[in-house]
């Protein structure tokens, strides 16, 4: 199993945002609050997020990952 730090492995959740190339969270902090964040990519490679914290409704998790995506693309584009 790959490690997130030395001797701590990477949740569950990890091989999840993976796959679906966002990460979501739902209650995990505060009761009602909900989190997207997608990766952008920076040329020298640091790590580096776009993000919204969102009090949970309607909200589709998949199209708020869409539009972030889609603005993260955009910076990486004015990064390159």
């Amino acid at each position: 199993m790959a490690c997130g730090s030395p001797g701590n492995p990477y949740r569950p959740e990890a091989g999840t945002a993976r796959q679906l190339g966002y990460a979501a969270s739902h209650d995990e902090v505060i009761a009602g609050v909900s989190s997207v964040a997608v990766p952008v990519r920076v040329p020298a490679g640091r790590p580096a997020a776009l993000a919204v914290v969102y009090i949970r409704a309607a909200q589709n998790p998949d199209e708020i990952a869409a539009a972030l995506m889609a603005g993260a693309a955009r910076i990486e584009a004015q990064l390159g």
